[in-house]
């Protein structure tokens, strides 16, 4: 199965096809190195078990894209899209720090038959406003399908957008979505407010993808956009994050608020000064997924792996919220 729809009617797209947990795979590695294809497709197949995973995003952090040669990333976005095989839409990254390989990356992702093109700024050195802008402006206009967006403060990536830069992006018709990964409440429903009307502003955050529901009703998507935790705090068996889910999109407020408090305990107790350093603890969470029927292993250098230690603190979190 390929896209449904043309790249000017991306947004409405999205609107009607975009909902749930869009859940970010991890790449796993063979003994040697190289990509261990069999394993990622055991990880899709693990994923799509968990109710409400409405999509899959291939190339974020936790991929470690960055790690990635332009071939590994082909390889990885048409081995996800075979397998999915039309189940769930799947939202291929094509970031880079150069303009022709950023193109490449999105002409690949169409034509291999992926949904949607995740962009974000480009990620390191020096950058004005209007040259993101025009970076923005030369990739997308090269490829005929639609794009998502990626807005955060956070270290790892060193940039983050203007309310001008968001309105601008937002008004292309061929942008749909926006992952707003700000980590700060305030900015995401200052950001929702600004441009949920034209595009699909989504936290990966249920605390806050919880508030925007609540407080803008007929803004806030039913889009989780770029997940993690609900491929590490949960199993198909236990489904946590599915609860949360019906719960909020049914407005049963008080359930799902119990559940999220759940949620934010776990969270806090696994990663939490972590992601409040500015980082992704990829090695840890990687890991991790290893005592959870997913693949594991470790990350490639220079990202840090996470000592014996770290994972055994880790292991009994999830034992003690019953999780394993």
């Amino acid at each position: 199965m390929g896209r449904t729809y043309s790249a000017l009617e991306a947004k409405v797209w999205a609107k009607d096809s975009l909902t749930g947990y869009v859940a970010a795979l991890f790449t796993p590695y063979k003994h040697d190195g190289a990509i261990d294809l069999d394993a990622l497709e055991t990880d899709i197949n693990y994923a799509l078990k968990l109710p409400n995973i409405g999509g899959l995003y291939v190339g974020s952090i936790y991929q470690e894209f960055w790690l990635l040669s332009t071939a590994e990333r082909k390889a990885i976005a048409a081995a996800v899209v075979k397998a999915v095989d039309g189940r769930v839409p799947v939202i291929v990254s094509a970031t880079h720090t150069i303009v022709s390989e950023a193109i490449e990356l999105a002409r690949h992702a169409d034509s291999i038959g992926a949904d949607l093109v995740m962009l974000w700024p480009p990620y390191f050195g020096p950058r004005s406003h209007e040259g993101v802008l025009k970076f923005y402006e030369e990739i997308i206009a090269s490829s005929d399908i639609g794009f998502a967006f990626y807005n955060t403060g956070l270290a790892e990536v060193g940039y983050q957008m203007s309310r001008d830069v968001l309105r601008r992006l937002a008004d292309n018709p061929k942008v749909c979505v926006l992952k707003e990964a700000s980590l700060r409440e305030d900015v995401y429903l200052d950001t929702l407010a600004l441009i949920g009307d034209r595009v699909l502003v989504s936290s990966p955050l249920e605390e806050y993808w919880l508030s925007g529901r609540l407080i803008f009703p007929k803004l806030a998507p039913t889009l989780l956009m770029g997940s993690s935790r609900c491929l590490i705090m949960q199993t198909p068996e236990s489904p946590r994050f599915s609860t949360f889910y019906e719960s909020t999109t049914s407005g049963r407020v008080e359930e799902a608020t119990e559940t999220l408090r759940w949620i934010l305990e776990v969270s806090e107790e696994l990663h939490g000064p972590a992601l409040r350093a500015g980082h992704h603890p990829v090695g840890l969470l990687k890991a991790l997924r290893g005592h959870l029927g997913q693949s594991g292993g470790d990350p490639r250098p220079p990202c840090p792996i996470a000592s014996p230690d770290e994972v055994s603190e880790a292991v009994e979190v999830l034992r003690k919220w019953s999780i394993i």
